[in-house]
C-alpha cells in the first residue's frame, strides 16, 4: 500500500505514540526486538522519536535456539542493528528444545515477558514496547472467536496495558513492510512464520485473505474497531465485578478465599462468573488459563451447599453451606518451638501463641472456664518441650471430660468448623500428646485440678492484618 493516509511517517507515528503515552516524556522504553519487520520498524521509529519525546530506548532479544544457525543469525543481526542505531541491547539465550511436545509458543511467550520484566526491574525501565500490528490484533480476535471466547477474549490486544505498549497497533503489516522498503531498512524473516502447523499462521495465510475477499481490505480495521468496543465493554464489566467482589469476598487467615454465596447468587450470572475470575486472578496472579465455562460446576455445588471440585490451574473450590471456599495448595508451616515463658510466631496465619507460667493461687475457676483463645493447663502434666504446628493425619486428642481420644477432625466436626478452615487451626503439643487445639479444646490429661500448683497459660493472639 502507498496510500498517503496510511503511510508510516515519523510524524504520524509520533502522533499515535503521544496518544498512547500522554503528553511529555514517556520515560525509558524497552523494545522487544526479534529481528523481524515489525520489531525492526518499531526500533527505528522509536530511536528517531526518542531524542525529544522519550527517555532512553533500549532493546531486548531472546534467542530460543529453536532454528539452529538461523536463530544465531537473528541474534547477530539484532546486535549489529542496535550498534548502528546506538541502542543498548540485552540478549538472553534460552533453549526450548526439550519443550516441543507442550505448548511451545505459550512457554516461549512466558519466558520472553519474564525476561522483559526482569530487565525493567534491574535497569529501572518504564515501558515495554512490542511490535504487534493491526493484522496481529485481527488474528488474535479471530482465534478467540474460534475458541468460543466472550467479551474479554474478543477484546483483542490493548494499545496500552500497564507498562506494556503496542505503538504499531494501528498499522497494517503491509504498511510496515512498505515503510521498511521505502527507507532501505533490512530485517530478518522467521521461517516458522511460514509454517502451516501453527493455527495463527493458518489464520494469517488462509482466513485473512478470504475475509478481505468477502468484506474488502478495510475488514482488518473493522475487526480492530469491534475489538475496541469489546474492550470498552470488558472494562465496564470489570469495574462492576470489582464492586461485587468487594461486597461478597473475604480471606481466611491461611489465604483461602471465602465467597458469601447468599449474596453472590443475587447478581447476574455474568457478574458471578467475573467475580470467580477475579478470585482466580488473586490466587494465581493472572487470568491466564481461566475459563468462564469452568464456573458452572462451582455454582452447582454452591447451590447445593456442599461439594469439593477441581477448579482450573490447580485450584479447588469447596461449598460449605452458604459459603464457597476457593484455594490452592493447603498451607504448610514448619513446627515452631514454644518456650515457657515465650512465644511462637505463625506469620503465615497471622497468629502468635504465647506461653506464660502462673501459680495456682493467681488463677480462679472463673478465669479457667473462659475458653476461646486462652487455655489453662496443669504445667506438671506437660511432658517436655512444646511445639506448635498444624493438624496432621493420625493426630489424636483426649478432649476435656472424655475418657477416649478423637482425631481433631471429629472435634472440628462437632464444633461445626468448615472443613477448609480446619487445616488453618494451630495445635500445641508436648512430646507425647496434643495439649491444646487453639481456640477450641484442651486435653483432659492436662486439665487444671485442685492439686495443680503451677498453671500453664496459653493464648492465641491475632496479629494485625
Amino acid at each position: 500500500s502507498n496510500d498517503p493516509d496510511t503511510l508510516i511517517t515519523s510524524e504520524r507515528f509520533g502522533h499515535l505514540l503521544r496518544q498512547r503515552l500522554g503528553r511529555g516524556k514517556s520515560g525509558s522504553i524497552l523494545v522487544a526486538l526479534s529481528g523481524g519487520p515489525d520489531s525492526v520498524a518499531l526500533l527505528h521509529l522509536l530511536a528517531e522519536f526518542a531524542s525529544e519525546n522519550t527517555g532512553e530506548i533500549v532493546a531486548a532479544h531472546l534467542n530460543y535456539r529453536l532454528r539452529g544457525a538461523e536463530s544465531n543469525e537473528d541474534e547477530f543481526f539484532c546486535r549489529q542493528l542496535c550498534d548502528r542505531l546506538g541502542v543498548k541491547i540485552f540478549v538472553k539465550q534460552q533453549s526450548l528444545r526439550n519443550l516441543r511436545r507442550g505448548n511451545l509458543q505459550e512457554k516461549a511467550r512466558q519466558i520472553r515477558y519474564e525476561f522483559f520484566e526482569h530487565l525493567c526491574l534491574q535497569h529501572k525501565l518504564d515501558l515495554i514496547a512490542t511490535g504487534h500490528n493491526a493484522d496481529d490484533n485481527a488474528e488474535t480476535i479471530i482465534l478467540s472467536l474460534g475458541r468460543g471466547a466472550g467479551t474479554y477474549g474478543l477484546a483483542g490486544m490493548a494499545a496500552r496495558r500497564g507498562k506494556l505498549i503496542r505503538p504499531l497497533l494501528s498499522f497494517r503489516g503491509r504498511e510496515i513492510l512498505f515503510y521498511l522498503a521505502e527507507n532501505g531498512i533490512e530485517y530478518r524473516t522467521d521461517s516458522s512464520n511460514l509454517s502451516s502447523k501453527y493455527r495463527r499462521n493458518q489464520v494469517r495465510q488462509r482466513l485473512i485473505p478470504e475475509f478481505e475477499a468477502v468484506f474488502g481490505t478495510g475488514v482488518i480495521a473493522n475487526i480492530g474497531r469491534a475489538g475496541l468496543v469489546m474492550s470498552e465493554q470488558a472494562d465496564y464489566l470489570t469495574k462492576q465485578a470489582e464492586k461485587c467482589f468487594a461486597r461478597v469476598v473475604s480471606n481466611t487467615r491461611g489465604g483461602k478465599i471465602v465467597i458469601a454465596w447468599q449474596k453472590l447468587k443475587r447478581y447476574h450470572i455474568l457478574l458471578r462468573r467475573l467475580v470467580l475470575s477475579l478470585v482466580y486472578r488473586q490466587l494465581s496472579g493472572s487470568l491466564r488459563g481461566f475459563r468462564l465455562a469452568a464456573t458452572e460446576r462451582i455454582f452447582a455445588a454452591a447451590a447445593e451447599g456442599r461439594g469439593r471440585i477441581d477448579f482450573v490451574g490447580g485450584l479447588k473450590a469447596e461449598a460449605v453451606g452458604n459459603r464457597l471456599y476457593v484455594y490452592g495448595e493447603q498451607l504448610s508451616i514448619p513446627e515452631k518451638e514454644l518456650a515457657v515463658p515465650g512465644e511462637a510466631l505463625i506469620g503465615q496465619l497471622g497468629y502468635k501463641i504465647l506461653a506464660k507460667l502462673k501459680s495456682a493461687a493467681e488463677i480462679n475457676d472463673k478465669i479457667i472456664r473462659q475458653g476461646g483463645n486462652v487455655a489453662f493447663l496443669d504445667f506438671a502434666c506437660v511432658k517436655g518441650e512444646l511445639l506448635v504446628r498444624l493438624p496432621r493425619a493420625g493426630d489424636r486428642l483426649q478432649p476435656l471430660g472424655m475418657h477416649g481420644s478423637n482425631q481433631p477432625a471429629d472435634l472440628f466436626s462437632d464444633r461445626k468448623l468448615d472443613r477448609p478452615l480446619r487445616a488453618e487451626t494451630p495445635i500445641v503439643l508436648d512430646r507425647e500428646k496434643i495439649i491444646w487445639v487453639a481456640g477450641y479444646e484442651i486435653s483432659e490429661s492436662a486439665k487444671v485440678t485442685s492439686a495443680t500448683q503451677h498453671v500453664l497459660r496459653l493464648e492465641m493472639e491475632e496479629l494485625p492484618r
